[in-house]
C-alpha cells in the first residue's frame, strides 16, 4: 500500500521513498568512506613526532594527544549506528541504560551491513528520525573534519611561507626584494655578481 514519504512527501511503498533512502545510504557510504575514518585520525591521534623522555631524558615517542570533542563526536556517531543496528536486530545484541538495544559491532563493519539492509532502514516507522539523525551528524563530521584540514593547511603555510605577508617581492630566499625589509628579520640572499662584473686584472 502506498502512502506519501514522511520526509519529502512524495509517494512511497515504505516510510520513506526510494530518493530518501538512497540519499540516507550515501550519506552512510561517505560516514564510511571518508568521514569516520578522518573523524577517527582526529580524535586519536597518533604521534608524529619524537621528544626527550621527561623521566629518562632519552628520545622517546610523546603522548598522543587526544581531541575530545572530535571523540564525543567519533563517539555519538558510533552509538547512532548501533541504534540503528539495534532497531534491526543485528547481533549481537546490547542494551543501554534506557534499555535501547544497540548492536555491538564496530562503526566500519555496522555500516556496510546496514547498506545492505536498507529496504528494511526504509520501512523502521522512526525511520524519518533516524535518517534526521544521520543528516546532521554527516553535517557535523563534515565540519569537524574540513575545519582540521583547513587549520592542518594553514599551519603548513605559516611553516614553509613565513614570508608571504610581504608578497611576492620579501627578500627571504627564493624572492627577490622585501618591500617590508623594516619589519622582515630574514636574512637576504648573498647575491651572486653577474659574469663578468669582477675586478678587472692589472694589465701588465
Amino acid at each position: 500500500m502506498e502512502h506519501n514519504c514522511v520526509i519529502c512527501g512524495k509517494p512511497a511503498e515504505a516510510t520513506i521513498c526510494e530518493a530518501c533512502a538512497r540519499d540516507w545510504a550515501r550519506r552512510l557510504a561517505w560516514l564510511l568512506k571518508a568521514g569516520m575514518p578522518a573523524l577517527q585520525q582526529i580524535a586519536y591521534k597518533q604521534a608524529t613526532t619524537r621528544e626527550r623522555s621527561p623521566r629518562h631524558g632519552n628520545t622517546a615517542y610523546a603522548a598522543p594527544p587526544v581531541n575530545e570533542t572530535a571523540q564525543a563526536l567519533f563517539n555519538a556517531v558510533e552509538v547512532h549506528l548501533q541504534l540503528m543496528g539495534g532497531r534491526l536486530g543485528i547481533k549481537p545484541l546490547g542494551y543501554d541504560r534506557y534499555e535501547r538495544a544497540r548492536t555491538l559491532m564496530q562503526w566500519a563493519d555496522l555500516i556496510r551491513l546496514l547498506l545492505r539492509r536498507m529496504r528494511d532502514l526504509a520501512r523502521l516507522e522512526d525511520a524519518s528520525g533516524l535518517y534526521a539523525d544521520t543528516l546532521r551528524l554527516a553535517e557535523r563530521v563534515d565540519a569537524a573534519t574540513s575545519h582540521s584540514a583547513e587549520k592542518r593547511l594553514e599551519t603548513h603555510g605559516m611553516r614553509y611561507a613565513p614570508h608571504a605577508a610581504h608578497g611576492s617581492t620579501c627578500g627571504a630566499p627564493g624572492s627577490n626584494t622585501c618591500a617590508a625589509r623594516a619589519s622582515c628579520t630574514s636574512p637576504a640572499p648573498n647575491p651572486t655578481p653577474p659574469v663578468g662584473s669582477g675586478p678587472t686584472p692589472a694589465s701588465t
